[in-house]
């Protein structure tokens, strides 16, 4: 069975008057739990191992902090390093330019691809409601609807193959001619 590690995400980071300052997530709701993969969570022992490694060279220079990515002295990093980090690997891989953010935007696209329900995308991104996330991807949620039509339609194929197509017809109409009947009474009776 493969193990997924939770992340506990309820802090984040401010840089003003050059200093960085810990303060709680926007929301309430920016409160939350993620799962990292096994690969993840190799390559962060991998990364902790480097950053051990490093603190015995330095050691009283080495700045105790409880964070998992520090400066090369174990400081905070200033919250923008992550972007300048992105950019300087975009440049030299000469890849397409996409922000921090843009990657938040393709991960939610890759779930959407992969089948993932919109509530568990919500919930996963801390969108404020299903209907957010269905608002900002609804483009990318068009392919879905057209799997749903083509659902339908694999059903009703199937249906007239097993059914005669004379009796499948009617007898769809008669339920709805029947349904109607009790508005249509009400509408002629005073």
């Amino acid at each position: 069975m493969t193990h997924f590690l939770p992340v506990v995400i309820n802090k984040s980071t401010q840089y003003i008057d050059k200093r960085i300052y810990e303060k709680e997530t926007k929301s309430v709701n920016s409160d939350r739990i993620n799962f990292i993969n096994p690969y993840t969570i190799d390559l962060l022992k991998r990364y902790k191992k480097e950053q051990l490694e490093k603190q015995l060279k330095l050691g009283s220079k080495w700045v105790k902090t409880n964070r998992v990515f520090t400066t090369d002295f174990g400081e905070n990093i200033h919250p923008d390093t992550p972007s300048k980090i992105l950019k300087k690997i975009v440049k030299k891989y000469n890849l397409k330019y996409i922000t921090f953010h843009g990657l938040r935007h393709t991960g939610i696209s890759h779930m959407i691809e992969r089948g993932f329900q919109a509530q568990i995308i919500c919930r996963k991104v801390v969108h404020s409601s299903v209907q957010v996330t269905d608002t900002y991807y609804s483009h990318f949620f068009e392919d879905e609807f057209k799997q749903a039509a083509n659902s339908m339609n694999d059903i009703l194929k199937s249906t007239i193959r097993k059914t005669r197509f004379n009796i499948l017809i009617p007898s769809i109409f008669i339920k709805y001619i029947i349904q109607l009947i009790p508005k249509i009474f009400r509408l002629l009776v005073p």
